[in-house]
């Protein structure tokens, strides 16, 4: 090898990751003392008709119950458990100054009958939007996934054969989480699930608000 002191021939190539989005897991650990009060929640509900809340993205999934459900006196403890969720999570990702404390636009309990699915979707008007893995099961219930967004406002992103996966090119990604977890993204990410063989699978879904 000859040694050269010029580097004029030497190629560098650097690619960056710009503009990363977070998505963050918090494990709650009275996970069971609040599904005990969740399941009683749902139970007390006997006899009121449920209803799918967003039919035009989502199918065989129905609400159960209130809108405001963080709201309710029984819920003040998980309420509570949400918020440090969204704190902690928040100081890893935007780092926004939530000076008034962690305030709810929505929260609500949703049940994912035999064959329920999600189409990706988006919210507005929010800092973070959460999931609440209430009731899962991996090998029955299906993933959240989140897609990346390859829509411009003026041109798409070129789709085109690939020699390999990584992750400036794929088209969805999944987080590793089981029952227990609440996962935490901002609310602009496109996520949804895919359709599945199984029921009840319960979740408790929220959009922090300014």
């Amino acid at each position: 090898m000859n040694l050269n002191d010029s580097l004029e021939n030497v190629a560098q190539t650097n690619v960056y990751g710009l503009f990363m989005q977070p998505v963050g897991k918090y494990k709650i650990k009275n996970h069971a003392k609040f599904k005990t009060i969740i399941m009683q929640y749902i139970a007390d509900l006997d006899g009121v008709k449920l209803e799918n809340k967003h039919p035009s993205i989502s199918v065989n999934v129905a609400q159960l119950g209130d809108h405001q459900i963080l709201e309710l006196p029984e819920f003040k403890e998980l309420k509570n458990e949400i918020k440090n969720a969204v704190n902690e999570v928040n100081k890893q990702a935007f780092a926004y100054e939530l000076t008034d404390g962690t305030h709810f636009a929505d929260s609500y309990l949703e049940l994912g009958q035999e064959g329920a699915l999600y189409a990706p979707h988006e919210h507005s008007n929010v800092l973070y939007s959460g999931t609440y893995y209430v009731n899962f099961n991996d090998n029955q219930h299906p993933m959240m996934k989140f897609r990346r967004n390859i829509i411009s406002s003026h041109y798409p992103i070129i789709q085109y054969p690939t020699t390999q996966m990584n992750a400036f090119n794929q088209l969805d990604a999944v987080v590793p989480y089981e029952e227990g977890d609440i996962i935490i993204h901002p609310p602009n990410m496109q996520h949804g699930y895919e359709g599945s063989g199984h029921a009840n699978r319960i979740t408790l879904s929220f959009n922090v608000a300014p």
